[in-house]
């Protein structure tokens, strides 16, 4: 059916799956990760101009946060260590990017604070996310140039609602 291809994650007595086969068959007591349509923007050039950097050493999580971010019209690009995401991120001049906490060569409070010592950068929204609920880590992030810092949770969505609010505001 048509809802079944919003579904984007399935969670089945503590195991994950991260978009399931199109014929799995939904049980009684399986938790669902769901996406809400959003229509097209016929215009690829606003599409263009509306670009995310990820940069997460997860390959499900970071084709997870990139598929989210599509749905909600941004153009995501990716990397999978600091040193990348770095690079990335100062090649591409996104609206945003949300950096992993803990990543392979540069950590996320590095790549914050490199962002941060060119002030041609600064409008350049950068999001921590982290599983870390430490408020040092959060300060350390803040002082390094992070405009938010997220908590990981089950609900994939939220990082994604945070960046939008964070750029609308």
């Amino acid at each position: 059916e048509h809802w079944q291809q919003n579904i984007l994650g399935l969670r089945r007595k503590h195991k994950d799956v991260i978009l399931p086969a199109p014929d799995t068959r939904i049980h009684v007591g399986d938790r669902l990760l769901m996406v809400e349509s959003i229509a097209k923007d016929s215009d690829e050039d606003t599409t263009a101009e509306k670009r995310v950097v990820i940069v997460e050493d997860n390959p499900i999580v970071l084709g997870l946060y990139a598929r989210l971010f599509k749905r909600r019209g941004f153009t995501p690009v990716t990397a999978d260590n600091g040193r990348d995401g770095l690079e990335t991120i100062l090649r591409e001049k996104p609206l945003a990017a949300v950096i992993d906490f803990m990543l392979p060569v540069l950590s996320g409070i590095e790549i914050c604070r490199q962002v941060r010592a060119d002030p041609a950068n600064k409008d350049i929204r950068l999001v921590l996310f982290t599983a870390d609920e430490q408020k040092e880590t959060r300060c350390r992030a803040m002082e390094a140039g992070a405009d938010d810092v997220v908590v990981k949770s089950a609900d994939a969505s939220k990082i994604i609602d945070r960046v939008i609010t964070m750029l609308e505001a």
